[in-house]
């Protein structure tokens, strides 16, 4: 199957995916989840959440923004059920997908956000990445589109999706300049240090949550990492904002 094909059994299957969200109770599950996030961006910016819903959607950063959220909503699993949304509609509906939609839905489902920092670049055919921070080895994505505006040691959030022994990026990619991304490390501490501080109170408030500094270090790290694509979302929308209205 050469790749043309590959591409459109994707788009079409991601398009079944969003008409499938539109049912049932993804429905309101999905108008929950991003009216939830975007008004925690606006409220945190404090102002007004159709003023910063327009600005983003009048320079056409909403559509990024959409498909990052989406991609994050659909993996997501709601009141520790057994399915996200995308193994649902895989169940249910996955009929209509050839075998490698149905594979690629699967990835998707199985990834995860993370930072990663360009190595490298072939603009066109691919980039060279690796965690944030890390010095480990490479991992080359194939990725004609992202390849062509992607620079080294830019840094992203992103999906690595792994298929048939090869990686691409999910849709949804979300851009961080370098001294954006220098930002970071401070805000995900921040955000721990204020999970840290709410579960002492709460242990000093609940006999049954009687934790020691240990275990109250280990919840507020699995927590943050549970909520780091959704804290990666709002420090670039935030950002995002503030430098078309300070433009």
């Amino acid at each position: 199957m050469n790749k043309r094909k590959q591409q459109k059994d994707i788009d079409k299957a991601i398009a079944n995916l969003i008409k499938y969200s539109d049912s049932g109770v993804w429905e309101a599950r999905q108008a929950q989840f991003f009216d939830e996030v975007l008004s925690g961006v606006a409220e945190s910016l404090e102002v007004p959440a159709d003023k910063f819903y327009e600005t983003l959607e009048d320079h056409g950063y909403m559509e990024t923004g959409f498909v990052y959220l989406f991609e994050l909503f659909a993996s997501t699993l709601w009141d520790n059920e057994e399915d996200s949304m995308i193994s649902s509609y895989i169940k249910r509906r996955g009929w209509r997908e050839t075998p490698y939609a149905k594979r690629y839905l699967s990835a998707l489902d199985d990834s995860e956000v993370q930072l990663w920092e360009i190595v490298d670049v072939n603009a066109g055919y691919w980039v060279n990445v690796r965690p944030v921070g890390s010095t480990s080895k490479t991992m080359r994505i194939d990725e004609r589109l992202g390849s062509q505006s992607l620079e080294e040691r830019d840094c992203i959030a992103a999906r690595v999706i792994s298929l048939d022994d090869k990686y691409r990026f999910g849709g949804g990619i979300l851009l961080f300049s370098k001294e954006q991304a220098q930002e970071i490390p401070t805000l995900l501490s921040q955000a721990q240090e204020h999970v840290i501080k709410s579960l002492k109170q709460l242990s000093l408030e609940k006999q049954d949550c009687q934790w020691s500094d240990e275990d109250i270090l280990a919840i507020a790290e699995d927590q943050i990492q549970e909520k780091l694509p959704e804290l990666l979302f709002v420090f670039w929308a935030s950002q995002t904002y503030v430098a078309l209205t300070m433009a």
